[in-house]
């Protein structure tokens, strides 16, 4: 019995960590997800990032991180679902340090939802030197 008694309780240890773990707003269903772009943003031509979620399934972008390897050019970077109109929910600008590019880190708290089934894509602003994201967050259902 005493066997029992300490498995539960673990697991609800465990059910606790994770809850802290988990940002607010998420459903409940949610599972972390993360990705970044095989090919460099370097034109305005989009570059996934995630890639869609099944039918009915949103990413929930939590953090992204961006890195401008190009130490002579600013990056304008901006990140979007692949919508027939896409949703814009970041625009940012790396500056540089000299030598070594630039970078950012943006997190989202509580995460932000992208438009169901839909990826998660980079463009730059025009043309730029090599850029390369990292998105982390979950997918699960989406808000209806």
């Amino acid at each position: 019995m005493a066997n029992d008694d300490a498995v539960n309780s673990l697991a609800a240890i465990e059910t606790v960590l994770e809850a802290m773990r988990r940002p607010s707003g998420l459903p409940a269903n949610a599972t972390p997800v993360h990705g970044f772009n095989s090919t460099d943003i370097s034109s305005t031509a989009v570059q996934e990032i995630i890639a869609a979620p099944a039918a009915g399934l949103a990413l929930f972008i939590s953090k992204l991180i961006i890195h401008n390897k190009t130490p002579a050019e600013e990056a304008d970077i901006t990140i979007q679902d692949d919508a027939g109109s896409p949703v814009e929910i970041a625009n940012v600008l790396v500056s540089t340090a000299a030598g070594n590019g630039g970078n950012m880190v943006i997190n989202f708290d509580p995460p932000v939802e992208l438009t169901a089934a839909k990826a998660l894509d980079g463009k730059a602003g025009g043309s730029l030197g090599d850029t390369i994201v990292n998105a982390s967050g979950w997918v699960g259902t989406a808000t209806p």
